[in-house]
């Protein structure tokens, strides 16, 4: 059976991945808030006062 490609399709998954990728390749730090605070159309610092743990 072969392996499905991750970067591919039009689902949340595929979208999260492609975000997680293109920040990896800026070469900075990345944390999965800084991720998250990008999907959700967030700045940058607004999980440093919230909990991304509940999204």
């Amino acid at each position: 059976m072969p392996t499905k490609n991750i970067f591919a399709g039009f689902g949340v998954r595929s979208e999260f991945v492609n975000l997680i990728y293109n920040e990896l390749m800026k070469g900075d730090f990345v944390s999965y808030a800084d991720v998250l605070a990008l999907y959700c159309g967030r700045p940058k610092d607004y999980y440093n006062k919230m909990a991304c743990n509940s999204e």
